[in-house]
């Protein structure tokens, strides 16, 4: 069969500096909120993909990825031997121009050739920093004062030295064929398309268009790769001001042309993964949490807000539980609902090979519709193991995922201890012998069955609550889309 690799565009520097914006002086050092969200999409994404992929120069510029990665203690992340399962079993993938270790990989792309564009840094220090790479000076023992990451409490070495567990000898080679001609043409072809776009939705030219459309026709000419266009926006920031409409425009133009044109060429490339060549995919929307849309953002440097509304969010809650292990667990479990849980992974895989044309809805509605029930069965009994408990936030009843919150009680111990609660007994002669029983047994006990009925109902309308918000999200995932219009 067929394969492909789902690359997570999301975790991309450049869409990172967007959604967690690394260079504001007000977050310097607490980006740590922003690894919930990575977590969530990792674990989301690996619930209906065979495995994911990251890019080498993401492990290195995408600095709330780096703080996610190379946390080690127990304590401070739950998730850390989840981590390690991800890159032990593939399904995380880095990939790199070539086999080669961490520390090479990263020498090569930061000081090897031509400078990169950190998007953590001012473009004081991105100059700086492009200074010594020009001059042939960067020296490896001043790059962690050079780059600044102090200010979010990382060190190179750390980074460095944690990617080489995880990922060293499990780099996945990918070759681009993309050429300089194809690559500007892919940002040419992204600039008319936002131009279009634009026009749909009757906005009008600008000023600040016109400027930057001088921009990027110099930079096509130019042969300019994507951090060359960030470094220039950047210094446009600086000479046209941080207008509200100037700041919107710019940041309209990474995300939907440069960013877009730089996942478009990434799709091309050719890569073999256990001796099969393996399809790219860009994935642009990664999961439960996505970035607001372009034309829609009032401040770069503002996070991004959930899709969700409050339904859709406590319907999802039996996910909040579920640990990296736990899914890396359905992977590769021998246990039946494992084992149905790999199945139902690859047929959905076979989505991916086909055309939109070639696609059928229905039969997309079907084999998610099925995923999710399995996957449910998967998260009942890994909960039932771990004897997790769950409450919704609307009404405080149980689901029956896990065992009740009231002290690990089942119900029938409740029943248990309301028969033998103290009360007045009635003697009961029946064949020759007695029995005693307290007297408000029976309602006890018919209390319990009616509370039985009535939540096994509840739970019943919440299961098929999560399933649908779940498929919906899985199906908008693997449905074929259009190129839409921003709006």
């Amino acid at each position: 069969m067929k394969s492909s690799i789902a690359y997570m565009a999301g975790f991309d520097a450049g869409q990172a500096s967007l959604q967690w914006p690394q260079r504001d002086p007000r977050l310097s050092g607490i980006i740590d909120p922003f690894t919930e969200e990575i977590r969530d999409r990792l674990r989301f994404n690996l619930l209906f993909r065979p495995r994911i992929l990251i890019r080498h120069m993401d492990l290195f510029n995408n600095l709330a990825l780096a703080k996610f990665l190379t946390r080690t203690s127990e304590e401070e992340h739950g998730d850390y031997h989840g981590v390690n399962l991800l890159a032990e079993t593939g399904l995380l993938r880095i990939a790199a121009p070539e086999q080669a270790s961490i520390r090479e990989t990263f020498e090569r792309w930061a000081f090897g050739g031509k400078a990169q564009h950190w998007h953590h840094l001012n473009p004081d220090e991105q100059s700086e920093y492009v200074a010594a790479v020009n001059k042939g000076s960067l020296l490896k023992v001043r790059l962690d004062d050079l780059l600044h990451m102090n200010r979010h409490r990382l060190t190179l070495d750390v980074m460095l030295t944690r990617y080489e567990y995880l990922f060293n000898q499990r780099l996945l080679p990918v070759k681009l064929v993309s050429s300089k001609e194809s690559w500007t043409g892919l940002v040419r072809r992204a600039w008319e398309q936002y131009l279009l776009d634009r026009e749909h939705w009757s906005r009008r030219p600008t000023r600040g268009l016109e400027a930057l459309e001088r921009v990027v026709s110099r930079g096509v000419s130019e042969g300019w790769r994507r951090r060359d266009f960030y470094s220039e926006f950047d210094r446009m920031r600086i000479l046209r001001g941080k207008a509200a409409a100037q700041e919107e425009l710019l940041l309209e133009a990474k995300i939907a042309v440069l960013n877009a044109a730089f996942y478009s060429e990434f799709e091309q490339g050719t890569a073999s993964l256990d001796g099969k060549r393996v399809q790219i995919r860009a994935i642009r929307d990664i999961g439960l949490l996505v970035p607001a849309s372009p034309l829609s953002l009032q401040d770069s440097n503002s996070p991004a807000q959930s899709v969700e509304d409050d339904g859709e969010s406590i319907s999802l809650q039996p996910l909040r539980h579920l640990r990296l292990q736990d899914v890396v667990d359905f992977h590769n479990g021998h246990y039946p609902e494992a084992k149905d849980f790999q199945h139902s992974i690859r047929d959905l895989e076979e989505l991916t090979w086909l055309t939109p044309e070639q696609q059928d809805s229905d039969d997309i509605h079907r084999r998610v519709q099925k995923h999710v029930h399995i996957l449910r069965r998967c998260i009942e009994r890994n909960y039932q193991d771990r004897k997790v408990p769950y409450k919704t936030e609307v009404s405080g009843s149980e689901l029956l995922i896990g065992v009740s919150p009231d002290h690990g009680k089942s119900l029938y111990g409740m029943m248990k201890g309301l028969a033998v609660a103290s009360a007045p007994v009635i003697p009961l002669g029946t064949l020759g012998w007695i029995h005693s029983i307290p007297i408000n047994a029976c309602a006890g006990i018919l209390g319990a069955l009616i509370t039985l009925f009535l939540t096994s109902k509840h739970d019943s309308q919440e299961h098929r609550r999560f399933e649908l918000v779940l498929e919906e999200k899985i199906e908008d995932q693997l449905r074929p889309t259009e190129e839409t219009p921003v709006s």
